[in-house]
């Protein structure tokens, strides 16, 4: 097992000669090419390779293999350093440990998972304020405004949560989070109708059949949602605040585009700075292919 915070992902790198004609542009769609070097792709600041222009990054290349085979033991000199190398695993690497497998592995120190901790909370720490930020400031938008929307739907404030910390989860790729949401919408927005059809109905109320229309809009969307295999969590909230707060009943057909809206704004947010920042996101998107699942 390689440093925390390395971008080397041996197990997914697959070569595609159209998607390296977009490098590094393709990487934000989780695009991983093979490294050129294995060497220095185990090294903790290969993840950064693609920001680099081709000398610097040659060079960089170079020096972090030399590094690494001082690390491991390998490199030139190794016989005569074998004591520094292992005393350099301790405090960078931390210890090795046999795995299932019988095989060595890493151990991360306790220093390097600090510092992967710490950017790790820093990433999420950035993806939430701007993310949110910037649906926010969507909600400026003259067709918006002409139906006084809300300023944000509460349901991405569980959007945020889920792309920029738990952005790994099945439920949160693209194909959940665009269809997903954007479904929920259009049958939340259907029920709200269908029982404001009901005399004595009022959206927001607490002793009509509000009730009612609160659990078949959740249900009838989480179902929908199974049925697609387009699971997504913040889709049950989007259907439910369709048919439980006035000012988004209000506005009728036009809560759906304000969802699609967010849901691509946040997304897009979630391509830039999982992938700048070394995670992958995301690991799929609409069907499979040799080197990602789209």
């Amino acid at each position: 097992m390689g440093q925390p915070y390395s971008n080397a992902d041996p197990d997914r790198n697959l070569k595609d000669k159209w998607l390296d004609k977009g490098w590094p542009l393709t990487r934000f769609l989780g695009y991983r090419p093979p490294p050129a070097d294995p060497v220095a792709a185990r090294h903790w600041a290969a993840g950064m390779d693609h920001v680099l222009p081709a000398p610097l990054r040659e060079r960089h290349r170079k020096r972090r293999r030399e590094e690494q085979l001082r690390k491991e033991g390998t490199g030139e000199g190794a016989q005569n350093g074998h004591s520094r190398a292992a005393a350099a695993d301790l405090l960078e690497g931390g210890l090795k440990r046999p795995s299932k497998e019988g095989k060595l592995e890493e151990v991360p120190s306790l220093g390097s998972r600090v510092k992967h901790k710490l950017w790790d909370m820093w990433l999420t720490l950035l993806g939430c304020f701007f993310g949110i930020a910037f649906s926010a400031l969507s909600a400026r938008s003259n067709y918006l405004r002409d139906h006084d929307s809300p300023l944000i739907v509460a349901a991405f404030g569980a959007e945020a949560v889920l792309l920029y910390a738990a952005h790994d989860s099945p439920l949160v790729q693209p194909m959940n989070v665009i269809f997903g949401n954007t479904i929920s919408a259009v049958l939340g927005v259907c029920v709200a109708k269908l029982f404001e059809l009901q005399r004595g109905f009022k959206i927001g109320g607490v002793y009509e059949p509000n009730w009612e229309a609160a659990s078949v809009s959740l249900a009838l969307a989480l179902l929908v949602m199974q049925l697609l295999e387009i699971t997504h969590p913040p889709g049950g909230a989007v259907a439910l605040l369709a048919v439980t707060i006035s000012q988004i009943a209000e506005m009728g057909w036009w809560y759906i585009p304000m969802v699609l809206q967010a849901s691509l704004i946040m997304l897009g947010w979630a391509l830039l700075i999982n992938n700048v920042g070394g995670r992958r996101y995301p690991n799929q998107w609409f069907w499979k292919s040799r080197w990602i699942i789209i």
